[in-house]
């Protein structure tokens, strides 16, 4: 699903470093959209006073990590794999000092400006990696769970479902189709081109279509596996 498209972008002009910048942006954007909601979490919730916030936000995390892991293989090929928790690090280091500036300090920035420079930076990074030993682990945020991270986005897309502004109706074909998507998923043999389908209906909920391109590439990585 998700390598035929990049395919067709590739024939489109649009180069690997355009679809990082793209995806950099759609994280920023929603950080910038949400960044009200964001601090009233972490000032009337501080993680370390709740148990409950607290495994919501390593939950996050972890899933942040693996999606960034994804975004810098895809970026830049696996030349990074012996340095990817050292690039995965600055970038998630990066990114966090924006998303403060943004959230907390009450920063408007241009999204695109910011994800271009942020993506300059990153090229330079790994263009001299080879000029220098890694420093952590290559396996110290663990292996790639694809199963569970597939558990996770489903469990996220649920969730949201909630706060959609549409019928009970609706809500309810959605909450049909996520229920087939995991049956099938998990089955010894699952049936690809109804996945696809299912899919490609979901992402017709605009608030939902980041959730499932996301799930595309899960995917993707998920029967390529077997």
């Amino acid at each position: 699903m998700v390598k035929q498209v990049s395919a067709q972008m590739d024939i489109e002009g649009i180069s690997k470093r355009e679809i990082f910048i793209k995806k950099l942006s759609h994280e920023l954007d929603h950080w910038m959209k949400n960044r009200e909601f964001f601090n009233v979490i972490f000032r009337d919730f501080p993680p370390h006073e709740s148990e409950q916030i607290t495994k919501v936000m390593e939950k996050f995390r972890k899933t942040m990590i693996n999606i960034h892991k994804e975004i810098l293989f895809d970026t830049y090929g696996y030349k990074v794999s012996p340095y990817i928790s050292d690039v995965v690090t600055i970038l998630e280091g990066i990114l966090k000092e924006y998303v403060f500036t943004i959230v907390f300090k009450r920063q408007f920035v241009n999204v695109r400006k910011l994800a271009n420079l942020i993506a300059v930076s990153m090229d330079a990074i790994v263009q001299s990696l080879l000029d220098v030993e890694p420093v952590l682990d290559e396996q110290l945020f663990g292996e790639f769970d694809i199963e569970e991270e597939l558990e996770n986005r489903l469990s996220i897309i649920r969730e949201k479902i909630t706060k959609l502004n549409i019928s009970n109706t609706e809500i309810e074909k959605i909450e049909s189709s996520l229920q087939l998507i995991h049956d099938e998923i998990f089955k010894e043999n699952p049936k690809v081109f109804l996945l696809e389908a299912l899919i490609v209906y979901l992402k017709n909920e605009s608030e939902l279509e980041e959730d499932f391109e996301l799930m595309e590439r899960l995917l993707d990585r998920y029967v390529g596996e077997d």
